[in-house]
């Protein structure tokens, strides 16, 4: 489908996905613990995810292929 979910996302976070070259896609505000990111508009690639609540920030690499 291209969605992932993020589980136990803190709610009204920021989700923020980058590119390789590091210009951002997505940038959207979690709406639910479960929250489900949809990536079906992006290419197959690796991308950089960051998840910003606060003074917390989380990241991590994401490979997307059909």
């Amino acid at each position: 489908t291209g969605a992932i979910t993020i589980q136990n996302a803190p709610l009204n976070a920021l989700i923020e996905v980058f590119d390789v070259s590091g210009k951002m896609l997505i940038r959207e505000r979690v709406i639910s613990s479960a929250h489900q990111l949809e990536l079906s508009s992006l290419p197959n690639g690796v991308y950089h995810l960051k998840m910003i609540d606060g003074d917390k920030m989380q990241q991590c690499k994401v490979v997307k292929v059909d």
